[in-house]
């Protein structure tokens, strides 16, 4: 068996550490926490009991690179969140939590209010987008969609399941990630 000493940086060691030591219910959301600590190392904030979270500030991220391009995210949660059925079995509900800082006016507000339903909200006090989810890059892709439906009033939001189909067929590969991202900074 290898031997080392802790090292705060060491995110795999970290990883290791944390796979015996986490309780979370969430299968999924752990998962997804150890994804986003191989990009973005250790979270800010970080409760690995039932019902625990992870949290990415703009501190933990600023600095970050994600495909060849600066992290867009001002915050990212992640959030060990379930809901029992009635057979006890747990039935895993979005984790991901990414927020993306944006002032928005008054028409736009309304355009982006119609995108709840898939979990997508604005936080008026922060100015900022919520995409709730349980892919990072599907969160990419999501907000690119947001920023359409915002800067252009012709976007049908009845075909959002379609807009997203085609968008996630269209930019499956990394190298066109990189190209969608860099389409996001554009907006800014």
């Amino acid at each position: 068996m290898k031997h080392k000493c802790w090292n705060k940086f060491d995110t795999e060691f970290i990883q290791t550490e944390m796979k015996f030591n986490i309780s979370w219910n969430s299968r999924v959301a752990s998962d997804i926490l150890f994804e986003i600590m191989n990009i973005f190392g250790t979270p800010y904030t970080l409760n690995l009991n039932q019902n625990g979270l992870a949290h990415y500030i703009k501190y933990n991220i600023k600095d970050r690179v994600l495909y060849d391009n600066p992290v867009l995210w001002s915050e990212i949660s992640i959030k060990d969140e379930y809901i029992f059925d009635n057979d006890n079995k747990v039935n895993n509900i979005n984790s991901l939590y990414c927020y993306y800082y944006i002032k928005l006016n008054d028409e736009q507000l309304d355009r982006l209010g119609k995108l709840q339903k898939y979990n997508i909200w604005y936080e008026i006090k922060k100015n900022l987008i919520c995409i709730n989810t349980n892919n990072l890059d599907d969160a990419h892709l999501l907000l690119k969609i947001c920023l359409d439906i915002i800067n252009k009033s012709d976007i049908d939001i009845k075909k959002f399941n379609t807009y997203f189909r085609n968008i996630k067929h269209k930019y499956l590969e990394s190298d066109k990630m990189n190209l969608l991202i860099k389409k996001i900074m554009e907006y800014k």
